[in-house]
């Protein structure tokens, strides 16, 4: 250690366990084959140490060597060092191997319906290890759960407030206005898709019952309809995704949607999706946890399977919706 730089040198760790070892055995021989290596590589590794330490840590003798008190308390130090990092591997291992495993999960209701069973079905298969516990509710509700705890993870829509969560844009899908299948003649319908796309601001002139005001797909629908200089006068409000789909069904009014919170609906010829011309309105979501919780090797296989399973879904019905590359890919 020179002048210049009082700081003390770095050490490794198997210099630690080197000079443990060599205290433990009393023989610089004896300590190079417990440790499985030359002894000619172990001296000159003890000699390097002092050196970059400018203390002496062994009396060498015929008979052995004798530590000094320099490299006594350096091996007693060295001792408590390996043994709390033995037992920090050890709980680390533990926790990633645990025989049960629990993480509850929320979903909003645009997505419960799609997602939910083949979620819980690929994790039983895959990982019958993990318990998984599934809520579906607004996002305003799963939020709130997200930060007492009550949930583990959700996947919630932007236009929401996430500066207390981490929070990783997943997919993207596109809107749509919905209306039963014997209440829209304007064009051609092939597999459940309009065959011409309307002006976003039509929608000021139709029958609409919209979330509340509140809800995140309302405020981004008002930001867009404002964009298109038009107010959107809705016949009812409602934040319930069966009461809309059931006053579309009955050609009561029209809704705006993405294709996967109607994908039985639209499958069997129930609804109608009617694309919107291009720039046509999307909504992201977003994968939610807390910032300020550890992430258990559970929550991450979870997250791992919920991505998988939107992959599957957005395949198997052709949903108009993309997965989203997490930031640095």
């Amino acid at each position: 250690m020179t002048a210049v730089d009082n700081k003390p040198p770095r050490l490794e760790l198997r210099q630690l366990r080197y000079v443990a070892m060599v205290a433990e055995c009393g023989s610089i021989t004896r300590a190079a084959a417990r440790l499985g290596i030359a002894q000619p590589s172990l001296s000159e590794a003890l000699s390097r140490l002092e050196q970059d330490l400018d203390t002496a840590l062994l009396v060498r003798g015929k008979h052995g060597v004798i530590l000094t008190e320099a490299g006594a308390t350096l091996a007693e130090t060295g001792r408590q060092v390996l043994d709390t990092i033995d037992t920090a591997l050890e709980q680390v291992q533990k926790l990633g191997h645990q025989s049960r495993r629990e993480i509850a999960v929320g979903l909003p209701m645009t997505l419960t319906g799609l997602m939910a069973v083949p979620l819980a079905d690929s994790i039983a298969h895959e990982h019958p290890d993990i318990r998984v516990q599934i809520t579906e509710a607004t996002t305003t509700v799963l939020l709130e759960q997200l930060a007492s705890g009550a949930l583990d993870l959700a996947v919630c829509y932007g236009g929401a407030d996430f500066d207390a969560f981490a929070a990783q844009p997943i997919f993207e899908e596109e809107l749509f206005l919905v209306a039963a299948s014997d209440n829209w003649s304007e064009s051609p319908v092939i597999d459940g898709l309009a065959q011409k796309a309307i002006a976003f601001d039509r929608l000021a002139d139709l029958p609409l019952v919209l979330p509340a005001k509140q809800n995140p797909m309302r405020l981004m629908l008002d930001r867009l309809a404002k964009a298109h200089k038009c107010e959107l006068k809705p016949l009812l409000e409602l934040d319930s995704l069966l009461s809309l789909v059931t006053f579309a069904s009955r050609a009561s009014a029209h809704i705006v949607l993405s294709h996967a919170a109607v994908v039985k609906e639209v499958a069997n010829g129930t609804l109608v999706l009617v694309p919107f011309r291009e720039p046509a309105p999307t909504h992201t979501a977003y994968l939610l946890r807390r910032r300020d919780r550890p992430v258990s090797s559970a929550s991450l296989l979870v997250e791992r399977m919920i991505l998988s399973v939107l992959a599957e879904m957005i395949a198997r019905y052709r949903l108009k919706a993309r997965l989203l590359k997490p930031a640095g890919d």
